[in-house]
């Protein structure tokens, strides 16, 4: 059997995207939790989130570039997962809020990365084959689902080291299943070989592309107004008398409504193409805040949650598609990295203390409204700035 097989390939890119994705199902559900048992309020909650941010700025051009001009890319995200698991078991003995900082800035600064040359390389595994990028990142959200109830079910037993121990045991088994991937796949999309294009360059490009301006003004929008929901959330679960166990089970929920809206968003694409599929998330993600801004309850936070989850998995395949079909040639890594890096987390160092602020200030129901608000203005500059797109996908 051919060991650089598409298709063998494809097997161990899912496998990675369900430790990946499921590691964070370990923390991310948990981690403000964490964070409060320690007495940090809403604004320190917020700035850690700020420090993350502006941590991965620094590092986002370098893993952009290394992304495309290197010839092993997966042993530079098996590395930055080896060091994001060593930050996290160390960030979860911390009791001082400078202290958890210090974690925090190391994990952004080494995993910043990680996402964006993820999504590249999966682009790059189903490039030509039937399967499209969904089906890749469902696994992720089944590896979410297998994995938040769990959680909730260790923490409730054994404490809040759990998610820092789970997050770290889930990134070690995601590099060592990147490191059965063989070959070295590349995406036809951009229609080059990676050369060393000076980022500036690429910068003035996208300046004086249409489609990349709707889409950067959409998403800082989207960035914005979604950080309280996106920080608070189980907080706000838990003000409402949740437990880490309900928690927990709300993360299987709404991950696997992620599984078939995956599958549905590829033939979607395929049919009616990145631009239209993406204004339809967005219009989804507004919807999603509905019923929590209607029924501030549990109930309506589950509701919201798999609605979020619908609209994430139209999402996710129609972005990346979207910012490497407009990339220039050769340099699809450089700009997913700016997108999904540098430019969010650009946006995440006035988002994160902002959302902390509100909370303290406004307390989490309101999140949701300014969210939905959010968002209906994101799908508008899409609808008038974005060029239509032809359906075709990477």
């Amino acid at each position: 059997m051919d060991n650089t097989s598409p298709v063998r390939n494809l097997r161990f890119f899912r496998a990675y995207y369900f430790f990946f994705i499921g590691a964070g199902g370990f923390l991310s559900p948990f981690v403000t939790l964490f964070y409060k048992s320690r007495g940090l309020n809403g604004a320190e909650i917020g700035l850690l989130g700020a420090l993350a941010a502006f941590s991965a700025m620094l590092t986002a051009p370098i893993w952009g570039r290394l992304g495309d001009t290197s010839s092993r890319p997966r042993r530079l995200i098996m590395a930055a997962l080896l060091a994001s698991a060593c930050f996290a078991l160390l960030r979860g003995i911390q009791s001082f809020f400078w202290s958890i900082c210090l974690f925090i800035i190391l994990d952004a600064l080494f995993g910043s990365g990680t996402t964006s040359l993820s999504s590249l390389q999966a682009l790059a595994a189903v490039n030509g084959e039937k399967s499209g990028f969904g089906s890749v990142r469902l696994w992720g959200s089944l590896g979410w689902a297998v994995v938040t109830p769990l959680a909730g079910f260790l923490i409730e037993r054994l404490g809040l080291y759990i998610p820092f121990a789970g997050y770290a045991a889930m990134l070690v088994l995601a590099a060592c299943a990147l490191a059965f991937v063989r070959g070295n796949p590349t995406s036809g999309r951009s229609g080059a070989q990676p050369g060393h294009v000076p980022v500036r360059r690429v910068l003035r490009s996208l300046a004086g592309n249409r489609a990349m301006v709707g889409m950067a003004l959409a998403f800082v929008t989207i960035w914005i107004s979604t950080a309280g929901r996106v920080q608070f959330e189980t907080l706000y679960m838990s003000q409402l008398g949740a437990k880490t166990g309900l928690i927990g089970i709300a993360g299987t929920v709404s991950a696997l409504f992620e599984v078939p809206f995956m599958l549905l968003a590829d033939r979607l694409i395929h049919r009616y193409g990145t631009g239209r599929i993406l204004r339809i998330s967005i219009i989804v993600q507004a919807v999603s805040f509905l019923p929590v801004v209607l029924f501030h309850s549990i109930p309506g936070i589950f509701l919201t949650r798999i609605l979020a989850s619908i609209a994430l998995s139209l999402n996710a395949p129609s972005y990346y598609n979207y910012l490497v079909e407009c990339a220039p040639p050769g340099q699809g890594t450089t700009v997913v990295s700016f997108f999904d890096v540098t430019l969010r987390n650009g946006v995440g160092l006035v988002a994160a203390p902002l959302a902390g602020l509100l909370f303290d200030l406004l307390g989490p129901y309101w999140l949701y409204a300014i969210g939905m608000g959010g968002c209906l203005l994101a799908w508008s500059f899409l609808q008038i700035l974005a060029h239509p797109q032809q359906a075709e996908t990477v």
